[in-house]
């Protein structure tokens, strides 16, 4: 079904809603070797570490803190990059539409960025973890709003 625009081709009618890639090899093997392979920039490894200290972000806010002079397109794919390595974990949060948050994806440390963080800590520091729950993700998420707009 689609719509014809002064005999144009037919364009298809596009539901509303968040457009993301929903599936990722969950098959793989997380080692450091694994970590090694991963050819990561500086801005990927602050990410993870952000991520390893507040537990949630959203996708603007990340895009405002680490993406700022790119598009928020081009914060997707980066993030999605970083989602497909498991560096990072995301769901879709519930929006908080009374504090400014709209309805986005939610990152939080996948399991490489739980190993990476590991790796790259001294034995002094505190053990970073995945986050979870969702009142903590709306904790984390406002919290996080807040440090972007710093």
């Amino acid at each position: 079904m689609g719509v014809t625009i002064g005999g144009a081709s037919t364009l298809k009618k596009q539901r509303g809603g968040l457009r993301y890639k929903k599936t990722r090899n969950e098959k793989i093997s997380i080692t450091p070797a694994y970590l090694q392979g991963l050819n990561l920039q500086d801005r990927d490894q602050a990410i993870v570490s952000y991520l390893g200290e507040v537990g949630f972000a959203t996708t603007g806010q990340l895009k405002d803190l680490f993406f700022a002079e790119m598009s928020y397109e081009w914060a997707c794919k980066q993030l999605t990059c970083l989602w497909e390595q498991h560096l990072l974990n995301r769901r879709v949060g519930s929006g908080l539409p009374k504090y400014g948050i709209k309805l986005q994806l939610v990152y939080s440390l996948g399991r490489a960025g739980v190993l990476l963080l590991k790796e790259v800590s001294s034995p002094d520091e505190k053990k970073k973890r995945a986050a979870t729950g969702s009142v903590l993700l709306l904790h984390n998420a406002l919290l996080s709003e807040y440090l972007a707009s710093l």
